[in-house]
């Protein structure tokens, strides 16, 4: 069930290997099979192959993906010439509760890895945050991407980073692959509301994600808030967490947009805003 990805190997020469973990599981949709490989969108693949030991390098699209901020989930179909070497996993129905022992595997350090022990410290809005021993030398590119299971041997989500200061790593949770395959079924569509003090602003796409929250009082701008760094802590419920808007009379959310997949011909990544009147409640969104 284990995989390792490669990104375009013409270009390993100028950039050195480009490798990613990955991992395949099993969704049955209206009747139909699909054996779906997943792995981190925030590695950003263009034209990925699987290394297999049997058939080489074999290539890969990537059908769906999240923005990277969110989601971080990247979907690619198996290909049939590879389905016989792969025992797929099976996602858990629901995300590791506090306090529970995981196990997660991936690629990195030269070979595949196993890591025991990962117990859950605390759900985030966006992330599981759990215990992992980081050592500042060992080298740990390409272990993003990698499953992270329970002790029934289900996937609970997928590694998305660590933190050698907290020796802690951070965990994309089950629903949110549950969150992309809706998606993919949809032609892309899955619609998060986004909230400014109980205030519902409208919809943003899963592969769109709140960059910036900026605050104004006519053309001055008061504040700008770059979610980023706190990716994981974003609650798009409560965005009013993040800014003071007492001196205000509107906000602005910056929202990034990238591609759903890279099948489709726009590959280039679009910002648009949203506007919130603070005196009038209008919600606007104009180009930028």
């Amino acid at each position: 069930f284990l995989l390792k990805l490669s990104d375009n190997p013409s270009l390993h020469y100028i950039w050195g290997n480009m490798n990613a973990s990955a991992f395949v599981f099993e969704e049955n949709y209206n009747g139909k099979r699909y054996l779906w490989g997943a792995t981190a969108a925030h590695y950003f693949l263009q034209k990925p192959f699987l290394e297999n030991s049997q058939l080489g390098l074999v290539p890969i699209k990537i059908v769906a993906q999240g923005h990277y901020g969110y989601n971080d989930v990247a979907l690619f179909p198996i290909p049939d010439n590879m389905q016989k070497y792969i025992q797929p996993l099976k996602l858990a129905e629901h995300s590791a509760k506090k306090g529970e022992e995981l196990i997660s595997a991936g690629y990195f350090d030269d070979g595949f890895q196993i890591e025991k022990n990962r117990v859950v410290i605390k759900r985030l809005p966006t992330r599981i945050l759990t215990s992992l021993v980081v050592e500042d030398k060992l080298a740990r590119e390409g272990a993003c991407g990698g499953p992270v299971i329970n002790a029934q041997g289900e996937v609970v989500g997928m590694h998305v980073g660590s933190s050698d200061r907290l020796q802690a790593g951070f965990v994309v949770p089950v629903e949110h692959f549950y969150e992309l395959l809706q998606a993919y079924h949809q032609q892309g569509k899955s619609l998060h509301s986004l909230y400014f003090n109980g205030k519902n602003l409208g919809p943003i796409n899963i592969n769109e994600f709140v960059q910036h929250i900026e605050v104004w009082q006519g053309n001055k701008l008061l504040d700008r808030f770059d979610s980023y760094p706190k990716r994981a802590l974003i609650d798009y419920n409560h965005l009013e967490k993040w800014v003071d808007v007492s001196q205000a009379d509107k906000i602005v959310l910056i929202i990034e947009k990238v591609p759903f997949s890279t099948v489709q011909r726009d590959q280039s990544t679009h910002q648009f805003k949203i506007t919130y009147d603070l005196k009038t409640g209008l919600v606007s969104k104009p180009e930028i």
